[in-house]
Protein backbone atom coordinates (compact mmCIF):
# COMPACT_ATOMS: atom_id res chain seq x y z
CA UNK A 1 0.00 0.00 0.00
CA UNK A 2 1.51 3.39 -0.96
CA UNK A 3 2.16 5.87 1.80
CA UNK A 4 -0.25 8.83 1.99
CA UNK A 5 2.61 11.24 1.30
CA UNK A 6 3.46 9.57 -2.00
CA UNK A 7 -0.18 9.49 -3.11
CA UNK A 8 -0.32 13.29 -2.87
CA UNK A 9 2.41 13.84 -5.43
CA UNK A 10 1.36 16.27 -8.19
CA UNK A 11 3.77 14.63 -10.65
CA UNK A 12 2.13 14.13 -14.03
CA UNK A 13 5.11 12.50 -15.72
CA UNK A 14 5.99 15.54 -17.86
CA UNK A 15 9.26 16.37 -16.15
CA UNK A 16 10.98 19.36 -17.73
CA UNK A 17 12.40 22.35 -15.90
CA UNK A 18 12.04 25.93 -17.06
CA UNK A 19 14.71 28.61 -16.61
CA UNK A 20 13.58 29.16 -13.00
CA UNK A 21 14.02 25.44 -12.13
CA UNK A 22 10.26 24.91 -11.94
CA UNK A 23 8.85 21.74 -13.47
CA UNK A 24 6.53 22.49 -16.39
CA UNK A 25 4.51 19.36 -15.60
CA UNK A 26 3.84 19.58 -11.88
CA UNK A 27 4.72 23.24 -11.20
CA UNK A 28 7.03 22.37 -8.29
CA UNK A 29 10.45 23.87 -7.84
CA UNK A 30 13.48 21.59 -7.98
CA UNK A 31 13.87 22.04 -4.21
CA UNK A 32 10.24 20.96 -3.65
CA UNK A 33 10.69 17.91 -5.89
CA UNK A 34 13.89 16.86 -4.12
CA UNK A 35 12.45 17.23 -0.62
CA UNK A 36 8.93 15.94 -1.37
CA UNK A 37 9.32 12.61 0.42
CA UNK A 38 10.74 14.35 3.50
CA UNK A 39 7.94 16.90 3.82
CA UNK A 40 5.06 16.50 6.24
CA UNK A 41 1.56 16.02 4.83
CA UNK A 42 0.77 19.56 5.91
CA UNK A 43 3.74 20.94 3.96
CA UNK A 44 2.80 18.88 0.91
CA UNK A 45 -0.81 20.07 1.07
CA UNK A 46 0.36 23.68 1.23
CA UNK A 47 2.37 23.18 -1.97
CA UNK A 48 -0.52 21.33 -3.64
CA UNK A 49 -2.91 24.14 -2.75
CA UNK A 50 -0.55 26.68 -4.32
CA UNK A 51 -0.21 24.55 -7.47
CA UNK A 52 -3.96 23.98 -7.88
CA UNK A 53 -4.71 27.66 -7.26
CA UNK A 54 -2.10 28.64 -9.85
CA UNK A 55 -3.46 26.15 -12.40
CA UNK A 56 -7.03 27.38 -11.87
CA UNK A 57 -5.93 31.00 -12.36
CA UNK A 58 -4.02 30.05 -15.54
CA UNK A 59 -7.09 28.26 -16.95
CA UNK A 60 -9.29 31.28 -16.21
CA UNK A 61 -6.77 33.66 -17.81
CA UNK A 62 -6.57 31.40 -20.86
CA UNK A 63 -10.36 31.23 -21.19
CA UNK A 64 -10.68 35.02 -21.01
CA UNK A 65 -7.96 35.44 -23.63
CA UNK A 66 -9.66 32.95 -25.94
CA UNK A 67 -13.01 34.73 -25.62
CA UNK A 68 -11.44 38.12 -26.33
CA UNK A 69 -9.70 36.89 -29.49
CA UNK A 70 -12.59 34.82 -30.83
CA UNK A 71 -13.96 35.95 -34.18
CA UNK A 72 -17.54 37.19 -33.95
CA UNK A 73 -19.35 37.37 -37.30
CA UNK A 74 -21.28 40.57 -37.99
Amino acid sequence: MPSPAKSLSPCVGLCKLNADDVCLGCQRSMAEIRSWGLLTLSQQRKILTRIYTQRRAERQTSAVAQRSTAHHPD
